[in-house]
Parts: C-alpha cells; structure tokens; sequence
C-alpha cells in the first residue's frame, strides 16, 4: 500500500512539466532598447530607439576670496580667511569700497587655495572699509603694479571682497589746555600718545617754531615744552613730529605723525606775559613805532611823559587788536615829549574803541599784581639795525629810523675800515624796515658796512666826498653798522 503511494507521487511529478504552457523567449537587442508593437492579429513589429548624447560642460574654476570684517591692532595685521587663485598671482588690499583706493599691502601667492593670509597696513592710516582684490602676475613677474597686473575676473566680474575694519591700535594723539604762561616761557602739554619716539613742537600761528622736546613710545602726562614767548602769539598749536632724520635731533623736515590723512596736532591759547618791544627812537611826524605788543584781548597802548623816573601824563594811545600787533603807530605831540617816555597796556572794556581812562579802562596787571612799565629814549637821533646775508645784487637793511632826510648808503671794506661807497638810497625822516639798497656786484667784500649820510644842499643830490653830504654821527661817532657778506652758496 505504501508502494502504491510513493509510485503515485512520482508519476505526478514526472508529468507535471508536460501540463505547463510554452512561453515565447524575448529577443534582447544589446546595443538598443526593444519596443514590442501589435501590429495585427499574427504580426508583431520591433522599434529601435537612439540615445540623446549627454552634453559635457568644461567648468572654469572660480576665484575667490573669503574674509570678514578684522580688528586692527598695534601691529596692524590683516588675516583674509581663504584665497582661491587658479594660476597664482597678487593679493591687494585697497583703501575705501572699490579697488580705485589707494594699495595698503599686497602679496603674491601660489595657484590653488591658500588660507589665513596675513598682510600688514599701517594702523594709523588704516580706513573704515577695505577691499581685497586678485590681480595676475603679468610682466615683469613678481613686481606688483595696479596698472599693469590686470585685475582677475569671474564671468565679467572683478574678483573682489569688501569688508569692515575697526582699528585698536593705540593712536597718537595730544591733549592741551588753554594756560597762562609765565616769564620762564614753560607751556604745558597735558597729554602725549606716540606710536614712536618723536617730538611735540610748538608753533605760532604763521607756523614760527617757537619750541619743541623729545617725547618716546607710549602715554604721557604733562610733558613740558619750553618756547620762545616773546615771538609767541595767543594762539598757539602743538604738533606730534616722527624723528625721521637724525636720531634725537628735532630737525626741519621730520614730518609730522599722521592718524589717517591727519596731522597730529591740538590748538591752545595762552595768555602771554605782559610785554612792548619798541626801540629808541626820535618822535618822528609826531608819533612813536611800536615794533610789537601783544594783548591779551582788546586794549591800549598809552603813552606816558616822564616824572622823575615814573609815568607822569598821558600824551599818545593808540587801540590794540586781541592777540599779535605789529608796528603801533602811536601819535604823541612833538612838543610835550620828555627824553624818556614810557609805555603802559590797558584794557578796553567800557566803551569798545574807545579810550574811557581813568572812568574805565584801567592799565592791564600782571598774575603778581604789578603794571608793568616800558620805557625808550626819544633823544637818540637817528640809527639802524643791519643782519648778515648773502648779496648778490642788493643789501636789505632790516630797519632805519631817520630824523631827518639821509642817504643810506653800503660801503665795502679795505683793511678793516668802510671804504668805496658801493650802493645807496635816500629816505625822508621817518622809520624804515626792510629796505632795500641796489649795490654794484663787482665791489662787494666779505664785510660790508651800512651807514647814515645827511642829505644838504643842493637836496637830492649825493655830494660825497666833494660836498656837504657828510655822515650822520651820534655822539660824535659816525652812525655805520658792520655786518658779513658770505659770497652765495656759502655756509
């Protein structure tokens, strides 16, 4: 029975493939892909399709440059985070939005990427804004050159990075106060920042030196400046110079220190010691020259006669301007002066331009509560001044005061004494500066002379030797002042 079973089994597996229906095999075309189509009841149509070829792009590799915004210190280092420049060439930094400003630093670099480039820029000039910009290497290789190395491009555009800059860097800077000064001329500069050892100079309006001092690196307080108060006006400016020339020697052409485009500098005003600079001299068309004053505000020249050695009646004033005044003019009658006169300052406070004393307008006292007194001779006669200088053609006597008509006249010297009368000029009665006096080149002596001639009769015409011009004299000296001659271009 259990034969019968097992034969059973096997028949039905061996007759089972018999009772499957047959299947067509697909034909596979190994180059195309196959379409089936029914054509009709007993036809059956293959299509063929083409591929649609792939286009392949050559892609341009794209420089670039990364960087964000920096902090500039004392060392004035500038990290761009990452530079990609295809073939190498230059990295600039510009001043301001645009590559048009001005190149802070640049650096040649490789082809490929190159990150965390360092450049240094001055701290001190360093801009708000700065843009990074590629440039090729072109020729002469390895000189960088705005307008020759052209700047590289990405699909016509520059390559380019704008980024902010905010600067640490200790700056250079002074703090001064408006101060009094004294007799002994010391100004005071509260407060001197220098990136470098320099010097504080202080100057006048006109830019007249008046004094200077050494400052080094770093902070100070009240750095001590001593000047020259007497050519000193009341507005005054400080200036922080680089030693740029000879090492600890203020000279000339060390520049100042600049913050940006900026000198370094800070305005004060000083209230000067009370002071007239005025010469001897005779009262000439009934005034005196004052050669210079300086107010502390409006005020006052008064002149006074004089009283057994102190100021007796006022007989001339003239008006001051606040700050720098030059050659007064100060009118005084002729016939009231005394051989000494004397000067007082006065403020004008009451009725401006007008002279109000004694109601108002009281003389100017000094910080110890004195009024100071200033004090010339009018019964000196006539004389000069001469300096040294270089003549080529024409002699500049600084200044002349002349009681009556002369001749200034310039002499070259033979053996130590004033010879052959080389050049002069007439003048009338009055003061004189800077006056100038043609002389012949061909006679001109290492030393010359100038000196005071009278003009008599016949008037206008140089009688010397052969007639009454003769030399003027003071004391029975004659009036001549020596003074050097070096040929141009010496030392």
């Amino acid at each position: 029975m259990r034969f019968l079973r097992f034969l059973s089994f096997v028949l039905f597996i061996l007759l089972l493939p018999a009772c499957r229906r047959e299947q067509p095999s697909p034909t596979i075309t190994p180059s195309a892909a196959t379409a089936t189509a029914t054509a009709g009841p007993a036809q059956l149509a293959t299509a063929t399709l083409s591929p649609t070829p792939i286009p392949t792009a050559t892609l341009e590799p794209q420089p670039l440059i990364r960087a964000g915004a920096q902090e500039v210190g004392d060392d004035g280092r500038i990290v761009i985070a990452s530079v990609f420049i295809p073939d190498g060439g230059w990295l600039a930094l510009h001043a301001g939005s645009s590559r048009d400003g001005p190149v802070l630093a640049y650096q040649l670099l490789t082809a490929g990427s190159s990150n965390a480039v360092t450049l240094t820029i001055d701290p001190l000039t360093a801009p708000e804004q700065i843009t990074a910009a590629l440039y090729a290497d072109a020729e002469p290789l390895g000189v960088f050159d705005p307008q020759t190395d052209p700047p590289l491009t990405y699909q016509g555009e520059m390559v380019t990075n704008l980024f902010a800059v905010t600067v640490t860097a200790t700056l250079p800077g002074i703090v001064v106060s408006d101060q009094q000064v004294a007799a002994d001329g010391w100004v005071r500069i509260d407060e001197v920042t220098a990136a470098a050892p320099g010097f504080v100079a202080v100057s006048g309006a006109d830019g007249q030196l008046l004094g200077f001092t050494p400052v080094p690196t770093g902070y100070h307080q009240d750095v001590a400046v001593r000047i020259d108060w007497r050519q000193a006006v009341p507005d005054l400016l400080v200036t922080l110079h680089e030693d740029a020339g000879t090492l600890t020697r203020f000279q000339p052409d060390d520049p100042p220190v600049l913050v940006g485009d900026q000198p370094v500098t800070a305005r004060f005003r000083v209230a000067l010691p009370l002071d007239v600079y005025i010469f001897d001299q005779p009262v000439i068309n009934d005034q005196i020259v004052i050669e210079r004053v300086i107010s502390n505000g409006p005020g006052w020249a008064v002149v006074y006669t004089n009283a057994n050695d102190q100021p007796g009646n006022i007989i001339g004033f003239a008006p001051l301007a606040d700050g720098l005044n030059q050659r007064v003019a100060v009118p005084v009658p002729a016939n009231a002066v005394t051989a000494i006169l004397h000067i007082r300052l006065h403020t004008d406070i009451e009725q401006p331009g007008v002279f109000d004393f004694p109601a108002a307008d009281p003389p100017v006292a000094d910080p110890d509560g004195r009024l100071p007194l200033f004090s010339f001779r009018v019964d000196q006669g006539s004389y000069l001044l001469t300096q040294d200088q270089v003549v080529t053609d024409t002699v500049i006597v600084p200044m002349v005061a002349a009681s009556i008509t002369t001749w200034l006249v310039v002499q070259a010297e033979v053996d130590g004494q004033p010879g052959a009368i080389i050049g002069r000029v007439q003048l009338p009665a009055g003061i004189f500066w800077d006056v100038a006096v043609p002389v012949d080149a061909a006679q001109i002596t290492p030393t010359l002379y100038a000196a005071l001639y009278r003009d008599e009769d016949p008037p206008d015409s140089f009688d010397y030797p052969d007639g009454d011009d003769t030399p003027l004299t003071q004391d029975g000296r004659p009036i001549l002042a020596p003074f050097a001659a070096p040929p141009s271009g010496s030392q």
